[in-house]
């Protein structure tokens, strides 16, 4: 670039004086040409490097958590129980427990290491999403199949620990979870909104927990078939086991109304999710094809006007269905789980900005084009102006040639001069006609 500055300024010294201007607009035109096209490719590779240290999180984040899956499956006893020893069951149920304490606290690690995978997704090369979807969802898999080998070793040595027990170490154990569920909905986020991909991981989580109940439902039924047994043989005891059946029996019946209300509530977050979610990609998909219209070029500016002008009309029309959106996303976002609160503002935001830009966009290319029509109409209009100028100089040709040539030295000189007034209104004219036809090689190229 340099090197071209300074070619085109000694051009400049030594060109002719009608030739400077071009050249100097030339380079102006070059400067400005490779300033953008080098901010264009600085932001690019910041963008390529954020890419690369995103791209290098995800790997590191999938390669930490799958070892250390590796270690957690070592740690978890064998589902086949060996023993019916309540002291070494409870030393079991313990081990569980602290497995799935571990896990529970390397939950949001796992969250956070997929939604990156799932983003980086949304924004790889076609040819590297079936790469990341297929790892991600590998993660996604063993994560869960860890999890549910460690519910169903603690549920079979839980199982266990009610058969051999006694009615009161199996009623209590059994209590304690109850109570551990009922606090979970007590201080969890009663909020269920939010967009599909939290929902969808909404209701993951109710499923695993709707299992594990249903699996306690065995142990419930074994302690309460016990606790018969114990009233009939036992008649000083009956009222007291009466009592304790009666009180787990009601925490159970609360614990299924509250989660039968959650899973409604789950339910119609998944449908207004899903809405929305199908609204939002509907619009995106409207509007890069709105873009494409736009991209179409043609020569004929009435044709390319008249399209644009449908265009905005179209936009014009279809407000009410981004309004209609932006309304569905917003009363999501002021009810949605904690975990929604920034996927919905990013949505609304998306949808916003998109349809600012392609409007934007619609009004750039009505401004343009109609400031080319008015260059083409100034063009027709000189080039008239031109051909008439041409048409008459002609015709003052033919009568200067019609005319005898003089023989003495005042005609000569009167001769002379008349050609020379000819010459000099001519080559005013090719300056104007070279001026408009650069302008016009201009106006094709852009």
């Amino acid at each position: 670039m340099a090197e071209q500055q300074a070619a085109g300024t000694r051009l400049q010294y030594y060109c002719e004086k009608k030739d400077a201007i071009p050249i100097k607009n030339g380079l102006v035109s070059l400067k400005h040409r490779f300033e953008k096209v080098s901010s264009r490719t600085a932001e690019r590779t910041k963008q390529l490097n954020a890419a690369l240290d995103e791209s290098r999180v995800w790997i590191n984040g999938v390669t930490d958590i799958l070892t250390w899956l590796e270690e957690i499956e070592n740690r978890i006893p064998d589902a086949q129980l060996s023993t019916s020893n309540v002291d070494k069951l409870k030393q079991l149920v313990d081990r569980v427990k602290t497995v799935q304490t571990d896990l529970t606290s390397r939950q949001p690690d796992f969250d956070i290491t997929y939604k990156r995978g799932r983003s980086l997704m949304d924004r790889a090369p076609r040819h590297e999403i079936k790469k990341i979807q297929e790892r991600n969802e590998n993660l996604k898999k063993r994560w869960n199949a860890v999890q549910e080998r460690t519910n169903q070793t603690r549920l079979a040595a839980e199982q266990a620990l009610l058969d051999s027990s006694a009615f009161d170490e199996a009623i209590l154990e059994l209590e304690s979870w109850i109570d551990e569920e009922l606090n979970k909905n007590l201080t969890g986020d009663s909020r269920v909104l939010g967009d599909i991909d939290t929902v969808k991981a909404l209701l993951e989580e109710h499923k695993k927990r709707e299992t594990e109940r249903l699996s306690k439902r065995k142990g419930l039924d074994t302690v309460l078939s016990k606790a018969t047994k114990l009233a009939s043989n036992d008649g000083d005891e009956n009222s007291h086991i009466r009592a304790v059946c009666s009180r787990v029996s009601e925490k159970w019946n609360l614990l299924e109304e509250q989660a039968s209300k959650r899973a409604t509530a789950l339910e119609g977050a998944k449908t207004l999710a899903k809405d929305f979610d199908e609204k939002v990609h509907e619009i995106l998909d409207w509007l890069v094809e709105i873009e494409g219209k736009l991209a179409v070029s043609t020569s004929d500016y009435a044709v390319a006007l008249s399209r644009v002008e449908d265009i905005k009309t179209e936009l014009h029309n279809n407000r009410d269905k981004r309004d209609s959106c932006l309304d569905a996303g917003r009363h999501i976002q002021a009810n949605c789980h904690p975990k929604a609160e920034q996927p919905m503002k990013h949505w609304v935001r998306v949808i916003e900005n998109r349809w600012k830009e392609v409007e934007e966009r619609a009004c750039e290319r009505e401004f343009s084009l109609l400031e080319q029509q008015q260059q083409e109409k100034e063009r027709e209009e000189a080039l008239f102006e031109l051909l008439e100028f041409v048409a008459q100089k002609r015709e003052e040709l033919n009568k200067m040639l019609a005319k005898a040539l003089p023989q003495d030295l005042d005609s000569v000189d009167n001769f002379l001069l008349n050609v020379n007034e000819y010459t000099k209104n001519g080559c005013i004219s090719c300056s104007r006609w070279a001026k408009l036809n650069l302008n016009r090689r201009s106006s094709i190229v852009s």
